[in-house]
């Protein structure tokens, strides 16, 4: 008998073992936020405690102690958020305007700038980096502007070469 009780204290001080060092994490996940300049913000809670505070992921992510006191899946979360961030285009088109002229005038933001930047599809055109750095669809949207504008243009010129051509 001594030696089933010694067994069956030794399987309990085992698995108090394996509990005790079982990991737990200190912080949780609760909320991400997108602010208006397309940045996230994390809302962290101290497990146990009813303490909330905010946080950039790219600085919970810096922080090796403060990521190894997350659970892995809120760190797989935040990761995800960093790699939405680095693939998101540099430039977003925010407005088109037509005038007068058939030219076209957009409105482009540079991530990370306050100030817009105001072009015409010719300008932008010009400029490889804000094409390379935006998304398909708003490349798309200003290369069809061009074009139109371009076939508008080249129909104007024809009009006045024949009109000419008449008149002779």
């Amino acid at each position: 008998m001594n030696q089933i009780n010694f067994i069956k204290r030794a399987f309990r001080l085992l698995r108090k073992i394996n509990i005790s060092e079982a990991y737990r994490p200190r912080y949780r996940l609760l909320e991400i936020f997108k602010e208006e300049d397309d940045k996230f913000t994390a809302l962290i809670q101290l497990i146990n405690k009813n303490v909330t505070f905010y946080a950039k992921p790219e600085d919970i992510l810096a922080d090796d102690k403060f990521v190894d006191s997350l659970s892995p899946r809120d760190v797989r979360t935040l990761t995800y958020l960093g790699y939405l961030e680095i693939n998101q285009p540099t430039y977003k088109l925010l407005a088109q305007r037509f005038t007068e002229n058939n030219s076209n005038i957009f409105v482009v933001k540079k991530r990370g700038d306050n100030k817009p930047l105001i072009k015409t599809a010719a300008e932008i055109n010009q400029e490889a980096e804000i094409l390379l750095n935006m998304s398909a669809h708003d490349a798309r949207a200003i290369g069809y502007a061009l074009a139109t504008s371009e076939i508008n243009q080249e129909k104007e010129e024809k009009n006045i070469i024949k009109r000419e051509l008449e008149s002779k």
